[in-house]
């Protein structure tokens, strides 16, 4: 009985893992900001290329702004989006009395007209940061009008009221395909298979 147990198990849990596939990646892009790397024409007022970075202020000044290529993706068969974003400073490590405002930085996802889709806080920090931002349906509930025009757009802002400054090093754009499950039948055939084996094993222990 206990073998009969473990042989169960051990296929059902092939069934589930098998069952659903893990979305997949499809496609990546990556901007290296700084004087040898990539350099967005959009980078605005707000924009100074550095050696390795671009350093983005905020103020009266134009917004940084930045874009992906999206032209190809079909919404329906896109699962999400990751924008992994590096940077460093985004803490205000100027204010040494402790009764400034701190710096607030934000990451705003737009379409062609400049309009917001979306808004993500950037973490604070003094060093250097990765921080994932995830576009999909349920982060962005435009996510298929995000996929109907050619450019992910997107631009860094500070929203304290003071004028701040961090360091953006580099962005990265990955676009996932939608999981695809097994057929019925391989599901079948993996359930057969095992109760085969278990079968075979009993006759040979008679």
């Amino acid at each position: 009985m206990r073998n009969i147990l473990i042989v169960l198990t051990f296929v059902c849990c092939n069934v589930l893992i098998a069952g659903t596939a893990l979305a997949t990646p499809i496609h990546t892009d990556q901007h290296n900001y700084g004087r040898l790397s990539y350099n967005p024409l959009t980078s605005g007022s707000c924009g100074t290329i550095a050696t390795d970075f671009m350093l983005v202020r905020s103020g009266s000044c134009t917004a940084v702004t930045d874009a992906f290529s999206l032209t190809g993706f079909n919404p329906t068969t896109t699962d999400y989006i990751e924008l992994n974003v590096t940077f460093a400073a985004t803490n205000n490590r100027y204010c040494l009395r402790g009764d400034c405002l701190a710096e607030q930085w934000q990451l705003y996802i737009l379409n062609a007209s400049g309009d917001t889709l979306g808004k993500f806080d950037l973490s604070q920090s003094s060093g250097v940061m990765q921080q994932r931002v995830l576009l999909n349906r349920l982060t962005l509930t435009t996510f298929t009008d995000l996929l109907n025009q050619d450019n992910l757009w997107f631009s860094v802002n500070e929203s304290s009221g003071n004028n701040h400054s961090f360091r953006l090093i580099s962005s990265q754009l990955t676009v996932y395909a939608m999981p695809t499950a097994i057929p019925q039948p391989a599901t079948l055939a993996l359930l057969t298979l095992g109760l085969a084996g278990f079968g075979l094993r009993r006759k040979t222990q008679q």
